[in-house]
């Protein structure tokens, strides 16, 4: 009996013309408009050039010269070459040379503000997106840098450095730094007389750079794709929530508890309508962007995952705004939700203007809202992030889907009576 009421939600959805214009045409429009309009996102539309640079160190460079000098005196090497080696040692202080003399010069300073952490702190900070990269000193950076320096080991001691691509600009000037940073290093070990092998490789602190995670530069149609998607599924829900109202006014509610049929039943074929029009709408979406606007998913066993949530959060939503019609009376609440609601959410959201653009709370809300989880998710996906990265979103999402049945069903049985009128 389910599968039938979903049957026939689907077919009264299909035969609404204005309904399909609303949830596909509209939100296709837009994201032509707007993404055309707006080119890319990345940062060569601003006037000036900042960088914010996040270090932190997991070892002590102290300990681990003091682990390398010990080591040399226990060699069984001439005194003299010993004595040399422990010179160079006392002049080669890789971190305290990037901290100060690189990071900390005043020309940088006046490019780049570097912040240290600790390496916990450092690694939640890879998601924040006004940060330009976040440099992690592994332990031993120092001991291995002296021993492939001054005693040409060929292991080569790596940093662990996060890009974040939309700041294209800031990520070069970031890299060229780094360079620089190279070139001291070997301008060093060569005033310690001391064969030093350096790759000469662009972008590469003395031995390695390890980027952990570069995003993908991320287009202004791809955004708007995703951002305009998030603020139209919306509108899926105060639909159907709509139309369920219809069945009361017709009295096919009325028929349907006559036949003996759960109102639970009922309401849950209401939630399954919602959410399979929510994923098909979004499917056809971004299907259409895939082939027009080349808007490519990193992986799309993610964006299935994700789509999914976000279909069973707005399959929630309906579940509610339907029980409220019931209970009220009238289908104001649909009306409310459609007409004002969406547009708060599609705000903070992130729906007409991108989050990084809105005041820190509203900043620190977004990822919260429904659609805002929903956006950041989806641009995670679309920008090469792993599940550990979009799995807080996706419980965000799944939580909303949740708390709306609850609720829907605390409410239903506090006015069962009125409802059943």
């Amino acid at each position: 009996m389910i599968f039938r009421l979903v049957q026939k939600d689907l077919t009264l959805f299909l035969r609404k013309p204005q309904q399909l214009m609303v949830i596909l045409l509209m939100p296709f429009v837009l994201i032509t408009i707007l993404g055309n309009a707006l080119g890319s996102l990345g940062e060569s539309t601003q006037s000036s050039l900042k960088a914010n640079v996040i270090i932190a160190q997991e070892g002590n460079e102290e300990a681990e010269a003091k682990k390398f000098s010990e080591e040399i005196a226990n060699m069984p090497v001439p005194a003299e070459q010993k004595k040399a080696i422990l010179q160079g040692t006392e002049k080669l202080k890789p971190i305290e040379l990037l901290k100060r003399n690189v990071l900390g010069s005043d020309v940088v300073k006046s490019m780049i503000t570097v912040k240290e952490m600790t390496v916990k702190e450092a690694k939640k900070e890879r998601k924040n997106k006004k940060n330009t990269a976040v440099i992690i000193v592994p332990q031993n950076f120092s001991y291995e840098v002296l021993q492939h320096m001054l005693l040409n080991k060929k292991e080569t001691p790596t940093l662990q450095v996060t890009y974040n691509e939309k700041k294209e600009n800031a990520v070069k000037l970031v890299q060229d730094i780094l360079t620089s940073y190279q070139k001291q290093l070997t301008l060093q070990s060569n005033l310690s007389k001391v064969v030093v092998k350096v790759p000469h490789e662009e972008g590469k602190v003395f031995g390695a750079v390890k980027a952990v995670h570069q995003e993908k530069p991320l287009s202004a149609i791809a955004y708007y794709t995703i951002a305009m998607s998030m603020m139209f599924v919306m509108y899926v829900a105060s639909t159907m929530a709509s139309y369920s109202y219809m069945d009361k006014e017709q009295h096919v509610y009325d028929r349907i508890i006559i036949s003996n049929l759960s109102p639970y039943a009922y309401f849950g074929s209401i939630f399954c309508s919602t959410a399979l029009i929510a994923f098909l709408q979004l499917s056809i979406l971004f299907g259409l962007a895939a082939l027009i606007y080349h808007v490519y998913w990193a992986s799309i066993g993610l964006f299935f995952i994700v789509t999914l949530a976000i279909s069973l959060a707005v399959g929630g939503m309906g579940v509610f705004l339907a029980v409220l019609n019931f209970i009220s009376g009238s289908s104001s609440a649909s009306a409310i939700f459609s007409s004002v609601v969406v547009s708060i959410l599609a705000l903070i959201g992130g729906s007409f203007v991108p989050t990084s653009q809105l005041p820190a709370s509203l900043q620190n809300l977004s990822e919260f809202v429904p659609n805002g989880a929903g956006l950041m998710a989806y641009l995670q996906v679309v920008q090469g992030y792993s599940f550990s990265d979009i799995q807080t979103s996706v419980v965000v999402l799944l939580l909303y889907g949740l708390v709306f049945l609850m609720l829907s069903v605390f409410m239903f049985n506090r006015r069962k009576g009125e409802v059943a009128i």
